[in-house]
């Protein structure tokens, strides 16, 4: 039974956290892009730099996350990028009202971009350390419920904060919900910690052996690259929809 009650515990905050984190950054995204809509209208070209910025850091830094996260704690991990996050959209506040208000913007999107790498496989990585076998499925099934949700729920909780409170609010709301979202993590207790390797395998290594497992199981191969073609359509779909109303008004 206490291992039981262990198990939810750690699912419930390993949700906790991830949720709340992605409801952060979908404010945070919502905020930064109605700002380069409404007071950037006539250059687009910087909301195409914003967004691009955040994919070619995802490409790059994907490379060695997943290896990052097998050699690094996970929890540790958890913790500080989400306490970094948190004080990035501090530092970020203090820029709204100066000239430098894009730059700023950009630079958290890029910092944001680059902690999120680090941040969400570690989430996967850290469930066989803090739940046990037996209530893993359970937890994934609640997981996946709860994120899909939460994925159609985050954009308008964008909004909602956006039209309420304005800006300002926006950012303090993302930073607290980081801060949060570290707290959380500091309180999952590790049941099963990773064994030891016998021989420490170097980063670009593991990436190696990565590529080589992906192109020796061609279906991997092959969902990677339509994913990659899908995401490469939608960047186009997600960088115009802004300025839809500008056309059709």
């Amino acid at each position: 039974m206490r291992q039981k009650n262990v198990d939810l515990q750690n699912s419930n905050r390993i949700m906790l956290s991830s949720i709340t984190s992605r409801v952060g950054n979908a404010v945070f995204d919502y905020a930064n892009k109605m700002i380069l809509v409404s007071v950037f209208a006539s250059r687009p070209l910087l909301m195409s730099l914003y967004q691009s910025s955040e994919t070619m850091i995802g490409i790059v830094f994907n490379l060695f996350a997943g290896a990052f996260a097998d050699k690094v704690n996970r929890k540790k991990i958890l913790i500080v990028t989400d306490f970094l996050s948190g004080i990035t959209c501090l530092i970020g506040f203090l820029f709204l009202d100066t000239p430098y208000l894009y730059l700023a913007m950009l630079i958290g999107n890029i910092l944001l971009a680059i902690l999120s790498t680090y941040n969400s496989p570690s989430y996967n990585a850290m469930i066989k350390e803090s739940i046990t076998e037996d209530y893993i499925e359970t937890h994934f099934s609640r997981f996946t419920l709860a994120k899909e949700i939460f994925s159609i729920a985050s954009p308008s909780i964008g909004v909602l904060v956006w039209q309420l409170f304005g800006l300002k609010v926006s950012y303090l709301f993302n930073a607290a919900t980081f801060l949060f979202s570290a707290f959380i993590s500091s309180k999952i207790v590790i049941q099963l910690p990773p064994k030891e390797k016998k021989k420490k395998e170097s980063v670009f290594k593991q990436i190696t052996e990565g590529l080589q497992y992906m192109f020796k199981h061609k279906t991997i191969m092959y969902l990677l690259i339509i994913s990659a073609m899908v995401n490469f359509f939608l960047s186009g779909y997600n960088l115009s929809m802004p300025y839809l109303n500008n056309y059709f008004a």
